[in-house]
């Protein structure tokens, strides 16, 4: 651990960006791939004893790229993120680096958004170390550069907002606290609720449903769901166990939210791949317990595939070549990978075993299960079967592993293992007004009464992602860089002799050496040789047709080539090559034989290509043009055709069908579309007289102002407008007109443009009978049968600022103006429409300014000062419209 593995992968990603092409799109995924970094090691990386940067979680990308060998996309697998660091930390550690970035490098509106301060010793997940700076990390920056990788990779501002939240949700989850015993059905209690309703604000939950869960266990027996309470101890157990999932699902969550963004498209060739791994070191600490056994243990699987990719199968290949070759003595830890993950007697068995058992388990019961099954096993050692050794404590057991003996604490192996989830918790999360957060507990939505099978335990979850990458591995070209730690102090000026020494002897450097001077640095089957240097004799180009078959073809160029016996022998399959000089050789061979080969077979094939090129050419433009004009010719006569006649059509060739045009016509099709439109219309108003032709004008306005905003706008309607003129309407229609004569003559009114009975709205709250008049200077609100103006005076249109109405059918209206609005309601049905339209085009054409018209259904007005809202009810029983009181500020329209 800290021998710089990740700061070397990022390297590899770096020199992969700078040597690949640079179009938006290769750019766009480069930047992508590497806009990931800051963002994962900020969310897995932490602060160790022996590391200021350590991984806590193992990653395996696997770059994919195309036939140009340019970047195309990528895939993460990530492995064990150590969810126990959220809640505890050994002295002098850190919890994960964006715990301490948000609370540094957020602005003050976002630190405010999640109820944070800067200081990380306010919190117990991150003050429990006594460690929370460290010097070689600048947070602020490093958060900067978090967000930037964020919006880089294809996050959203939803995205970024939900991770903040849930890690801003599990510091102020460590702070809750509880007091009390369990007493008959009563959990102890939270003694701190507004740090609960601040997690279940961050969350998108109730803060009940949070209480609840944290001390109250659910548990459904015999299909009946029993709520049964927990005392402090328990509901401590349970935070703890909600925050570690809360941030290893969300750490889950965020790797699938960037293999979504980074994936090669569909389609996309994805056969060519470069593999990085980048994953925890060994690690010996104080105290190792789980998440060290299962790190040590991909250790060892690393180690043992080394080893049988390197050592083992190089020196099986000279063997199996009949290439004469003294094997090298080296160490094969097999041994110990087997015991770890051997069924039924294997640690991890072992431990699944105690999981499983009925009745009482504890560490000790484990204990002894291990040292039953493993005490005669070399490499394991327990105080039972090693009591002279005092230094081992009685719950340990030491595995001697290739890199050094570690002691390994039984006391949580089992609560850590079983990994449980409570299906309470996952419920609580489920229920998430955040969709993101409820995606991560997608398990949450089964009842709980709903029987599932036992989970899979997280050793066996560790030991079959491990297998699979193995086997992922195995099945690629590996090439490793090792990195060596120089020193126990994180120093770059100091170089432990001895501490170098012993990474180099365990890691099975020495042996690797020794098998590569002695062996061969290169090895090709003999297809393949000569398929690549065929063109370096003339013998063996373009095909070789001698004897020997694919070897003597080698043969013939090894021998042309002058290379030195001792440089090359010949396997039953394969010619091997000592060093990598010989093999540069032919590589030098081979470049300078291609130009020549190259111009030859250019200027063949340009020839060729260019005498077939121009003879199409020729043919294609020939049989463009006959298309051409035959398609043009064939189209116009269809067009012609299809409006012959056009003239005597009753709809002047509405009904009539176009002719679907080739696509040079496509432009010319739509200016003839609008040509027949123009002619069309101006045919049909023609023929209109010129009330009608006034008439249409309005009805336009009318469909600009409500079409797809209002039920009905009395489309369908002439439009009268002076009803109270009409004497069938108003059998008092003389006297209204007398009485209007002599108002207009007072206001300097013109015409009267609508008139009709109606219900008005007073300050009370209450309807009363209006006659409605609007002029084109003023609107008019008249008494019943005396037909007086209200409060002696009209409204000037000049003031009217917008009218209002709703989008059901019914003829209420609101006349705004800057003094006070004028709410009525016609007693007629189809009157709304034209009294709003004809408001509208007098303001627009006698006073120079359009009013706002609003089409709603919940209508803000002001009256008497006051602000106001008019709604609408409809109702079949009452006898007519009317205007009621509705709350204590507000009126509705009544109508059937």
């Amino acid at each position: 651990s800290g021998a710089g593995k990740t700061e070397a992968s990022k390297i590899v990603m770096k020199y992969i960006s700078a040597v690949s092409g640079n179009s938006a799109e290769v750019n766009r995924v480069k930047d992508r791939l590497l806009g990931s970094n800051p963002v994962l090691e900020a969310f897995g990386n932490a602060k160790t004893n022996r590391n200021d940067n350590s991984s806590r979680f193992g990653k395996y990308m696997d770059i994919n790229f195309d036939y140009k060998a340019d970047p195309i996309g990528g895939h993460i697998s990530n492995y064990l993120l150590e969810k126990s660091r959220v809640t505890h930390q050994g002295a002098g550690e850190r919890n994960f680096h964006i715990f301490y970035q948000l609370m540094e490098g957020s602005d003050n509106a976002l630190l405010g958004k999640l109820h944070l301060s800067r200081s990380p010793d306010d919190y117990k997940y991150t003050n429990q170390s006594g460690c929370t700076k460290v010097k070689s990390v600048n947070d602020k920056a490093d958060f900067a550069e978090v967000q930037k990788g964020m919006k880089v990779v294809g996050f959203s501002a939803d995205d970024s907002d939900m991770l903040f939240r849930v890690v801003a949700a599990v510091l102020h989850l460590g702070n809750v606290t509880f007091s009390g015993d369990v007493q008959g059905n009563k959990a102890t209690s939270v003694e701190n609720p507004g740090v609960v309703n601040t997690v279940a604000e961050l969350l998108g939950v109730s803060a009940a449903d949070v209480t609840k869960a944290l001390t109250y266990r659910v548990v459904a027996a015999r299909g009946e769901v029993i709520d049964t309470p927990q005392d402090a101890k328990q509901a401590g157990v349970t935070r703890e166990t909600l925050a570690k999932a809360l941030y290893n699902r969300a750490f889950t969550w965020l790797v699938g939210k960037i293999n979504s963004t980074i994936a090669v498209q569909e389609g996309a060739d994805k056969r060519n791949v470069i593999g990085v791994l980048d994953i925890y070191g060994f690690e010996i600490f104080d105290n190792n317990s789980f998440e060290q056994f299962c790190i040590n243990y991909c250790n060892e699987k690393l180690q043992q595939l080394f080893i049988s990719l390197v050592l083992q199968s190089e020196q099986e290949e000279y063997n199996r070549e009949g290439i004469e070759w003294k094997d090298i003595e080296y160490f094969n830890n097999k041994v110990i990978c087997d015991m770890v993950e051997a069924a039924r007697v294997g640690i991890i068995a072992i431990l699944d075993e105690e999981c499983m058992r009925p009745g009482e388990t504890s560490h000790k019961t484990l204990l002894d299960n291990l040292n039953g099954k493993l005490k005669q096993h070399a490499h394991y050692e327990s105080r039972e079967t090693n009591r002279a050794d005092k230094k081992l404590d009685f719950d340990n057991f030491r595995i001697k592993h290739y890199a050094g003996d570690v002691s390994y604490s039984t006391v949580e192996f089992i609560d850590k293992n079983k990994d449980t989830l409570f299906q309470d918790l996952k419920r609580l999360c489920f229920g998430s007004s955040l969709p993101q957060v409820g995606t991560m507990f997608e398990d949450g939505a089964k009842s709980i009464t709903e029987v599932t099978k036992r989970p899979i335990t997280a050793g066996k979850a560790f030991q079959t992602s491990m297998n699979e990458l193995i086997a992922h591995l195995e099945s690629k070209e590996p090439h490793y860089i090792r990195c060596i730690k120089p020193n126990e102090n994180k120093s770059s000026t100091q170089f432990d002799d001895e501490r170098c020494s012993h990474q180099v002897r365990y890691l099975g450097l020495v042996e690797n050496v020794r098998v590569r001077r002695a062996g061969f640095a290169d090895r090709q089957l003999y297809e393949r040789f000569l398929d690549r240097y065929k063109l370096l004799t003339k013998e063996t180009w373009p095909n070789f047709r001698g004897a020997g078959g694919a070897r003597g073809g080698v043969e013939a160029i090894v021998k042309a080539s002058g290379l030195p016996a001792d440089e090359f022998r010949y396997g039953k399959t394969k010619l091997f090559i000592r060093s990598p000089k010989s093999l540069f050789h032919f590589e030098a061979l081979r470049e300078k034989a291609i130009p020549g080969l190259v111009t030859k077979i250019q200027r063949l094939y340009r020839g060729v290509m260019a005498r077939r090129f121009v003879r199409r050419l020729r043919a294609a433009v020939l049989i463009k043009s006959k298309w051409k004009k035959f398609r043009s010719n064939a189209f116009l006569n269809k067009l012609f055709a299809a409006f012959d006649g056009v003239r005597g059509d009753v709809d002047l060739g509405k009904a009539r069908r176009w002719p679907d045009p080739p696509p040079l016509f496509k432009r010319f099709l739509d200016k003839a579309r609008l040509i027949w439109a123009v002619w069309r219309a101006h045919k049909m108003v023609r023929a209109l007289s010129s009330a009608d032709q006034v008439a249409v004008r309005e009805k336009i306005v009318a469909y600009d102002l409500f079409h797809g905003r209002r039920a009905d706008w009395s489309c369908g309607v002439r439009w009268q407008g002076d009803y109270l003129r009409d004497a069938a309407l108003n059998p008092l229609g003389d006297k209204y007109a007398a009485a209007m004569q002599r108002t207009m003559g007072a206001a300097g009114d013109g015409k009267v443009l609508f008139s009709e009975s109606a219900e008005k709205l007073n300050r009370g709250g209450k309807a009363q009978p209006r006659e409605v008049v609007l002029t084109d200077k003023h609107f008019y609100k008249l008494t019943p049968k005396a037909y007086a103006v209200c409060k002696k005076v009209g409204v000037p249109l000049g003031t009217v600022t917008g009218v209002s109405l709703s989008s059901k059918k019914n003829e209420a209206v609101v006349v705004h103006t800057g003094a006070g609005d004028h709410v009525v309601g016609f007693v007629r049905a189809d009157r709304a429409a034209q009294f709003a339209t004809r408001l509208f085009e007098v303001c627009l054409k006698g006073h120079g300014k359009a009013i706002k018209v609003d089409v709603s259904d919940s209508i803000t007005f002001t009256m008497g000062g006051k602000q106001k809202t008019l709604t609408f009810v409809q109702d079949a029983a009452i006898p007519a419209p009317t205007f009621k009181k509705a709350g204590g500020n507000g009126a509705a329209w009544h109508s059937a």
